[in-house]
């Protein structure tokens, strides 16, 4: 009698049907997960913009502008030579391929969600409190935002500390 080797049509048919289950289980989380992570590097590299910011503010001792295009994910760093100072040439960074800075809130201003926004930091790296929302294609929500006075930085997964327009 001749000993079987290989596999059968049934055998490689149900191997693949069993395959295309699982991959079409878990390809959609992966996915999300991923996107997850792509939603917190954006929002840690704006938050890394908005320090470097701060900083050049207080060991320049000048005012620094941070330059928000909402609906975007471009962000762009301005030195001020007086806080009336609205002529120089900006150069954007992105932060993301898909994740877009949604809307801004600031103290006394309200909520920005259109057009381009502006976070200003004195010499000595105080900024008026405000709240930088970030979206990814997905939906979901990250804030990055800064206290009075600069003492607290904020970083949370989803909406908070919006206080109305």
């Amino acid at each position: 009698m001749r000993q079987r080797t290989g596999f059968t049509l049934l055998e490689l048919i149900l191997v693949i049907v069993i395959l295309t289950l699982i991959l079409g289980i878990g390809l959609p989380k992966l996915g999300s997960f991923l996107a997850g992570d792509e939603l917190k590097a954006s929002s840690l590299r704006l938050l890394g913009l908005l320090k470097e910011a701060r900083n050049m503010a207080i060991l320049e001792g000048r005012y620094f502008r941070v330059y928000l295009e909402l609906g975007t994910p471009k962000v762009s760093i301005e030195k001020l030579q007086t806080i009336r100072d609205e002529e120089s040439q900006r150069r954007y960074k992105k932060i993301s391929g898909d994740v877009v800075i949604k809307e801004l809130w600031k103290e006394g201003v309200g909520l920005i969600g259109e057009g381009e926004a502006f976070i200003t930091f004195s010499p000595l790296g105080y900024s008026e409190t405000f709240y930088v929302y970030l979206r990814d294609s997905f939906g979901r929500e990250f804030t990055v935002g800064m206290t009075p006075f600069g003492t607290n930085l904020l970083l949370s997964e989803g909406a908070v500390g919006r206080e109305g327009p």
